[in-house]
């Protein structure tokens, strides 16, 4: 698979620009750093492992890593569309202090089902390292997006980029759907 398109994939995934909206902020706008950087180490973890764990994982559900790759491209679309829709996260409580880094930075603003679906496919597909790279550049533009002060027209600003990336989602999950097709 390309790189290129494997990097702007994950990196519709995570949606830095959406994810900043989310994000636990200081009374002055910018995002809690803490938190922000435990929350993306946590994650980056958490999809290591899966990806670790991707082989035994499928073959345990008696599913190939090309049936994977078309699953995780239909998932990749469906969650594209809905963040084109639903433009900005939810609000979601947080927890206090550095335990925001679990939620809602972790979980559920980083860590998504999409994610990890994505994730396991490509592990499975073409081996960890080809799923831990992207999902790395990814987490680092968030931790860079954390730097941002959103007021109200950047929000705006943040809101329209993050549909610009669902749609590159969207085409993600049509080039992972035709990859696995292929590779039937």
């Amino acid at each position: 698979m390309n790189e290129l398109l494997l990097a702007v994939t994950f990196i519709a995934v995570v949606n830095p620009l959406r994810t900043r909206l989310g994000l636990p902020e200081t009374d002055d706008g910018a995002a809690q750093r803490l938190p922000l950087l435990i929350g993306t180490t946590a994650a980056f973890g958490a999809i290591a492992l899966l990806a670790w764990l991707s082989g035994p994982l499928l073959d345990s559900l008696e599913i190939t890593a090309e049936y994977s790759l078309t699953a995780a491209g239909v998932v990749g679309i469906a969650a594209g569309l809905w963040v084109f829709f639903f433009s900005e996260p939810a609000s979601e409580p947080e927890l206090e202090g550095w335990r925001s880094a679990i939620w809602p930075v972790a979980f559920p603003r980083l860590i998504t089902p999409e994610l990890f679906v994505i994730s396991l496919a490509i592990a499975a597909h073409q081996g960890v390292a080809d799923a831990l790279w992207p999902v790395a550049v990814a987490l680092g533009l968030v931790v860079v997006a954390g730097l941002l002060r959103p007021g109200q027209v950047a929000r705006r600003a943040l809101m329209w980029s993050g549909r610009l990336l669902a749609m590159l989602l969207v085409l993600g999950g049509i080039w992972f759907v035709i990859e696995g097709i292929r590779a039937v």
